[in-house]
């Protein structure tokens, strides 16, 4: 009997050169991470924060985030994870705002979910 729609099973792609899925910036498609650099046990983890002006914040964790700069002084004031100071990171496209590099013991990418366009 032939397959029909209801009863066929396609099987995930295995091709070893396909690329990596990617985060990009929301505001210019700029491909900021590889989903494979995401620092959680939980694929789905994110971090919500607040800011001293009352926002709110969900962080995703990237140990690279090669579309993204640091930019500005690191400051340890109101950092989210201690020890760790923080400076802003921005799209290496168009410079929008995409969340925090935070330098410490380790050092890592908190970018924000909303600024992200995700696979």
């Amino acid at each position: 009997m032939p397959d029909s729609p209801r009863t066929r099973i396609d099987p995930a792609p295995t091709d070893a050169s396909a690329p990596d899925p990617v985060v990009r910036c929301a505001a210019c498609s700029r491909e900021i991470a590889r989903l494979a650099d995401r620092l959680a046990s939980d694929p789905d983890a994110l971090h919500t924060f607040v800011n001293p002006q009352g926002e709110v914040f969900e962080l995703a964790r990237f140990a690279r985030a090669d579309g993204a700069a640091a930019f500005g002084r690191p400051s340890l004031e109101f950092t989210w994870y201690p020890g760790h100071a923080w400076r802003f990171a921005g799209c290496r496209g168009c410079g929008a705002q995409l969340g925090w590099r935070f330098e410490g013991p380790s050092i890592f990418w908190g970018l924000v979910r909303g600024a992200l366009a995700w696979p």
